[in-house]
C-alpha cells in the first residue's frame, strides 16, 4: 500500500485551526491528483505547482525549527570530561606522551586530587590550533595582505 505525504507524522506547527485548515487543504489537493499517472494535467498544473510550493515552504519552516532546536540542544549540553585514558585515545597519542605534554603546559587540563581531567571541547580546539594552511590559503592571505598594503 502506498503512503501519501499527509499520512506521515507531521510536527505540530501553528494553531489547531491552522493545522485543520492545512489538513483539509492537503486532502483536497491530493484527491485532485490521485490518477494512475502522476495526476498532473494542463488543467490542474497551477494548483499542483501551488501545492508543491506550499509544501516546500512548510518543510522549510519545519527544517528551520529542527535546526533551531538542535542548536539550542547543543548549546545546553554539558562539556564532556575525559580521563587520561580517554584523552590519549581521543588524541591518538600514548599516555606517556600525554603526561609529557601536560607537564610542558601544552595541553589544557584540570587536576583534582591527583587525577587529570580534560575537556573534550578544549582538546578539539587544541587540535584545530595546530592546523597548517594549504598553499592556496597562504597565497590568498598573501594576496589580501598585499592588496591592503597598496590601498593604504
Amino acid at each position: 500500500m502506498k503512503k501519501s505525504f499527509s499520512s506521515l507524522p507531521q510536527p505540530q506547527i501553528g494553531s489547531p485551526e491552522e493545522r485543520q485548515h492545512r489538513s483539509l487543504f492537503y486532502l483536497q489537493q491530493e484527491s485532485q491528483f490521485n490518477t494512475p499517472r502522476l495526476g498532473i494535467s494542463h488543467d490542474n498544473l497551477p494548483s499542483a505547482v501551488e501545492l508543491i510550493l506550499y509544501k516546500a515552504q512548510e518543510n522549510e519552516k519545519r527544517l528551520n525549527l529542527v535546526l533551531e532546536l538542535l542548536q539550542q540542544t547543543q548549546d545546553t549540553l554539558p562539556d564532556e570530561l575525559l580521563d587520561t585514558d580517554q584523552a590519549s585515545e581521543f588524541l591518538k597519542i600514548t599516555k606517556p606522551t600525554l603526561y609529557s605534554k601536560v607537564s610542558r603546559g601544552e595541553l589544557p587540563h584540570m587536576k583534582r586530587s591527583k587525577r587529570l581531567y580534560f575537556s573534550k571541547q578544549e582538546l578539539k580546539e587544541y587540535l584545530k590550533a595546530g592546523k597548517r594552511l594549504s598553499n592556496a590559503e597562504i597565497d590568498a592571505k598573501a594576496t589580501a595582505y598585499l592588496q591592503a598594503k597598496q590601498e593604504d
